[in-house]
Order: structure tokens, then sequence, then C-alpha cells
């Protein structure tokens, strides 16, 4: 039986603040800023807005940090109010699966749409919406493109060394 309840999160995150580790966003675990014992916790807002406002409140009153990763169609005040709680906030793209292929239409929308989100708050990293139905892969729109060159920093997909990290989800 798997228990998502904010009950059993509350007691994850305590244990793991019990036994001595530091939770950083994924944009300061890619600018180096971490030790030697770190988390990243990263949410990929998918579904519900509310759940994740709620969890970033309950994070905020446990002293804890957070990626959050907005969808399009998410983009709005609820990112303000992640924010404003300490927490990071990325997006979570998904336009060559949208564009239903056209590299640059994929393109040109990803970039409007990071400049929407980077209106109401400061956006250093992304990362990328599964499609599994989908033949598409919105990742493979970094061939042609650049993502650094717009001040990101950060993809999982590419910036991660996973030899080095231990990944649950």
């Amino acid at each position: 039986f798997m228990d998502f309840t904010i009950k059993k999160y509350k007691e994850l995150v305590l244990a793991l603040s019990d036994a001595g580790y530091e939770f950083v966003t994924y944009a300061e675990y890619c600018e180096g800023r971490r030790s030697d014992k770190f988390i990243v916790i990263r949410h990929d807002v998918d579904m519900s807005v509310e759940r994740a406002r709620r969890l970033a409140e309950v994070e905020n009153q446990m002293e804890v940090k957070a990626s959050y990763y907005f969808r399009e169609k998410f983009i709005g005040d609820d990112v303000v109010c992640i924010a404003s709680l300490g927490h990071e906030v990325g997006y979570h793209y998904e336009e060559l699966v949208t564009e239903k292929g056209d590299v640059e239409r994929a393109y040109v929308r990803f970039m409007r749409n990071v400049c929407a989100l980077r209106e109401l708050v400061d956006v250093k990293t992304i990362t990328m919406h599964g499609a599994p139905t989908s033949r598409f892969d919105s990742k493979e729109m970094w061939r042609v493109y650049d993502y650094k060159k717009l001040g990101l920093i950060g993809e999982p997909q590419f910036d991660v060394d996973w030899n080095d990290m231990f990944y649950l989800t």
C-alpha cells in the first residue's frame, strides 16, 4: 500500500532533515550551491495547481524549499504564490508534442511561454513533460536550439550526472 498523503510526506521530509540533508532547489544544484549531503525536491505541476500550492505551503512551514515546474496551461497567479513561499519555479515544457513535431513552431512557442512565466517570476530551469502516447519527444528540440542561450541554466535530462545522483520518483 502506497501512502501519498501530506502526513506521510511531512514524515519523509522530517526524516531527511533529521538525517542532516540540506534541501536545495534544482537551480541551486545547477549553480553548485549545495553541501555533500543534499536533496532536490522537484514537483511537476501536471494536474492540480491547488494541490501544488498546498504542498508548497507545507514545505514553507517546514522551512524546506523545492522546485515546481508548471505546464503552459498553469502559468498564472499560483506561480507567484508558490515562488513567494521561497520555492523555485521553472517551466515544464511540451512544445514539440503540442506542435506535432514542428521544431521551429515549438521553439517559438517555448520562448513565448518562458517569457510569460518570466513576467511573473525568475525562471532559471526547465524540465520536459513526458508524453508517452506521442511519437514526439520535446527534448529533441534541443538538437536544433540551445536553451542555455535563453539564460536557462538547467534541464535535468542534460544537466545532471545521473551516475552521481540517486533519483526517486
